[in-house]
């Protein structure tokens, strides 16, 4: 539900625009997996509701004829409010005793005030300022601080035991006051002298994050199992005992570690650039624009003291436009250009302000029937001189060494750490075939020059820093008697590839502008999306809940062994995609509109244990591996990233009719849109971990995560006046 409404206020001087709506949505679904445990499987119903209120207001005032201010304010918030269920997948019936929930409220409001003043004919000066506060609130319903966190499912789960839990919540709980906060401005003047219009400027922007995040209770208890119990849980991590030798359930091969992720801190990133540029009309045919950009980055963390900054980072600018034969029916254009991104606040939190994730191991003799916490604790042997072991913390393990301290802000990121950047080349043209049709092609190349990310990787004797992955990288590495070292490692040495990933594309597209009633466009592109790393994210580590969102911090380049293997097709390669959009204006009463959009499927691997049970790597199923690293087993193979098949093509066909009555002047709009028509619910994504330890299959491999979103058909009531 929405309105707007604009116009004068005082004429040619004053000018209010607002808009105002509300969108709401309701629904239900499933939380959990059937092989879940039976306290998840207590909230597995959920019955959800969104609420989004947004406005949108703008006032222009003209003060005279060569002086204006625009102010804009924006608001747009989202509550969430979900109530949990138990659910019987035999049945597929839900009780209605509420056993769980969330309330969540996300979103803020944005202010903008800018001048412009019109100095001369020629010479133009604007400046901008603006503020933004997004606030985090997570509420979980019925939460108890004291009780842990509990996980569990029927495999890790010894027959005959009561696995429950005092604890209702079964997320990460946020840290109280999380907000994000932006606020920057910027300066820029346009001189206008002959053929050139030349402009330049400054902006600077400074982002502030609270944020962080725990288990419930401040820790969880995490079950788990291995066919084989005399096998290390985790030798190349320090974990070198056996859950036989432990004694309790680990003879049969059971056990648990208690795990601790909290991250908490207010970290601060500011960002400045100074840009030069020139749009050279050469002649009536020919456009050039030309322009550099020079960008500083600076990274704070919750000490409020530097970690790593970039300057002197020149991104350099070219376009030209070809006006073919003077009349605008054929026009080519070509572009390339440099972009660097900033790293985001998140880095800070784990990487720089002394974030606790840890595990330690135990085997156990029963389960607390209130808790659900292990009863008879035997802790697993540990290596206590073992680098990933945490000092004083009676065997917690750490597989990024984060335990709690703080490190050094100087032995955070490599020395001359550069920043995130790729280059861009486009080249393109269109033409007008006739007067009723438009063809155009448009070539595509992205390459990836320089990314951010952490690393572990052994040859920094335990230390993890943030580095440039790919080439050559220089520590501060500090020494036992506190001084610092300065040390240089090749790539070769760090042991890693070659950064690499590369987009190719070709666009070409059919359009007939409106005209004769009706309009309509043809697109169809194919592209290649490919290389060794996506870049900040990694969406192919994902199990149900999106991936890897640790951006810039993805746990690609921490260890070399996550690397073999990984050069192949990316997650978000989609060869081909076909799309139509076009309508059909039947009267002044009347419009019919449709769209389709075809897409080839995305490429899927398959990822396993490290072959190696010995190696400091990390015991999980990240390697581009496929199937169980059990000796002599025939099943197990090198399985490149990308070379396990493809998700299917998905389809979506929309339809839309508009009646707008003559006898309201056509003022009032009727519209239904239907989208996805054939109600096609095509799996978008699999979960691609074959195994859950180094002798057991993961059962929920190749289990389908997402699904293309079922028909659903919206009405929309319009008046404009």
């Amino acid at each position: 539900v929405g309105a707007y409404a604009s116009g004068p206020l005082i004429k040619d001087r004053l000018f209010v625009y607002v808009d105002v709506e509300q969108n709401r949505q309701d629904g239900n679904s499933i939380r959990y997996y059937t092989n879940s445990s039976a306290a998840q499987l207590n909230q597995a119903w959920s019955d959800y509701l969104y609420k989004t209120p947004r406005w949108t207001a703008k006032i222009d005032w003209n003060i005279n004829d060569n002086n204006t201010i625009e102010l804009t304010g924006v608001s747009d918030k989202t509550t969430y409010n979900a109530s949990y269920y138990p659910y019987n997948y035999s049945a597929d019936t839900h009780a209605n005793n509420k056993t769980g929930g969330l309330y969540t409220k996300d979103g803020g409001d944005l202010y903008i005030g800018k001048y412009t003043g019109y100095v001369t004919d020629d010479l133009t000066i604007t400046a901008l300022y603006g503020t933004q506060k997004i606030n985090h609130v997570s509420t979980p319903w019925n939460y108890n601080p004291a009780c842990p966190y509990v996980s569990s499912n029927t495999q890790s789960q010894v027959p005959g035991l009561n696995y429950t839990s005092c604890q209702s919540y079964t997320g990460t709980v946020l840290i109280p006051g999380a907000h994000d906060k932006t606020y920057g401005g910027r300066f820029d003047i346009e001189y206008h002298i002959g053929d050139h219009d030349i402009r330049l400027g400054y902006d600077r922007q400074t982002a502030e994050s609270l944020t962080g995040s725990s288990y419930p209770g401040g820790y969880g208890w995490i079950y788990g199992y291995q066919a084989n119990p005399n096998q290390p849980i985790d030798a190349g991590h320090g974990v070198v005992g056996t859950p036989a030798e432990a004694g309790g359930y680990g003879t049969q091969g059971y056990y648990v570690y208690r795990y601790y992720s909290t991250q908490n801190a207010y970290v601060k990133t500011i960002q400045e650039a100074q840009y030069l540029e020139d749009r050279w009309q050469l002649t009536d045919r020919w456009l050039l624009s030309i322009g550099l950009r020079n960008e500083q980055f600076t990274n704070y963390n919750g000490d409020n003291k530097p970690y790593a900054r970039q300057r002197h980072q020149l991104a350099p600018r070219l376009g030209v436009s070809w006006d073919v034969f003077g009349d605008s029916t054929l026009k080519v254009f070509a572009n390339a250009g440099r972009y660097h991104l900033a790293m985001p606040n998140n880095v800070a939190v784990r990487a720089a302000s002394g974030s606790l994730i840890t595990s330690q191991y135990f085997t156990y003799t029963g389960v607390d029937p209130v808790t659900g916490a292990p009863t008879g604790l035997n802790p697993v042997r540990v290596d206590l001189n073992n680098q990933y072991v945490c000092p004083n913390s009676g065997g917690a393990v750490s597989t990024n060494i984060e335990c709690g301290t703080a490190p050094d802000p100087r032995t955070v990121a490599a020395k001359g750490l550069k920043s995130h950047f790729q280059d861009e080349y486009i080249l393109g043209a269109q033409y007008q075939l006739t007067p009723e049709y438009v063809f155009g092609a448009k070539g595509t190349v992205r390459k990836l020059r320089s990314a951010i990310d952490d690393t572990c990787t052994p040859a920094l004797g335990g230390a993890c820093f943030l580095f440039n992955p790919g080439k050559a990288n220089s520590f501060l590495e500090e020494q036992d008697d506190g001084t610092f070292v300065e040390r240089h490692y090749s790539n070769a040495e760090l042991g890693f590839p070659h950064l690499k990933r590369k987009y190719v594309a070709l666009d070409l597209f059919l359009e007939h502008p409106f005209a004769d009633k009706w309009y309509g466009k043809i697109d169809y592109t194919y592209s290649h999306n490919y290389g060794n790393t996506e870049g900040q994210l990694a969406s192919d580590l994902d199990t149900g809940a999106g991936g890897q969102t640790d951006v810039s911090v993805t746990q690609d380049w921490d260890l070399p062994q996550l690397m073999v293997g990984a050069n192949g097709s990316l997650p978000n390669d989609r060869r081909h995609q076909f799309r139509a959009f076009g309508y059909y204006q039947m009267s002044k009463e009347w419009r019919f509109g449709g769209t389709a959009m075809i897409m080839s499927g995305r490429p899927l691997s398959c990822t396993s244990f490290w072959p190696d049970p010995k190696a400091p790597v990390y015991n999980g199923s990240y390697y581009h591996y496929c199937g169980l690293p059990i000796p002599g087993s025939t099943g197990y193979v090198y399985t490149p990233r990308g070379t396990s098949g493809n998700t299917p093509w998905t389809h979506r066909y929309d339809l839309n009719v508009a009646y707008s009555p003559n006898w309201l002047d056509n003022k009032l709009t009727f519209q239904v849109d239907v989208f996805n028509v054939l109600n096609r619910q095509t799996p978008l994504y699999y979960n691609m971990r074959y195994a859950s330890n180094r002798s057991t299959v993961n059962p929920l491999y190749r289990r389908v995560l997402n699904y293309t979103d079922p028909r659903t058909v919206r009405f929309t009531m319009r008046y404009d006046f």
